[in-house]
């Protein structure tokens, strides 16, 4: 699991299955994604685990994503922070969001990319092979 410290997270637990980790996802922040997995995992009728995890710069960043998450895809809500989403469909569109989120709230487009690689979004877009819209910081 990962080291904890004062960093905030975004997370996204998954339902764990013969085939993987499926859907549903829960998406939510923690600054202590291991204590988290536990609480969650007490409440829910199936096995849990961690698909994905976001460094975010800020606690105020997190908050911003995750709610932004949770109002636009309301219409795949199941259930608090319970999405119908593959892990793979949630991570894309987080991936998303902090691509939004960054480029509007900085403007140097080198602290953007090292904001993005930082937060884990460039990894996470390379091993997934997810496409993302067209990347201004990149031109």
């Amino acid at each position: 699991m990962i080291e904890e410290d004062n960093t905030t997270w975004i997370y996204v637990f998954a339902r764990v299955s013969t085939r993987g980790l499926t859907a549903p996802v829960n998406i939510g922040i923690s600054q202590s994604v291991g204590s988290r997995l536990t609480s969650v995992q007490t409440s829910c009728p199936f096995k849990i685990d961690l698909a994905y995890v976001f460094e975010c710069p800020t606690r105020d960043i997190a908050q911003f994503i995750e709610s932004g998450f949770h109002e636009t895809q309301a219409i795949h809500n199941e259930f608090g922070e319970w999405f119908s989403f593959e892990p793979i469909e949630a991570i894309h569109l987080l991936c998303i969001a902090f691509r939004s989120i960054l480029s509007v709230k900085l403007t140097d487009p080198d602290l953007i990319l090292k904001s993005l690689d930082c937060a884990g979004v460039l990894w996470a877009e390379r091993k997934f092979g997810l496409a993302t819209p067209a990347d201004r910081t990149l031109q």
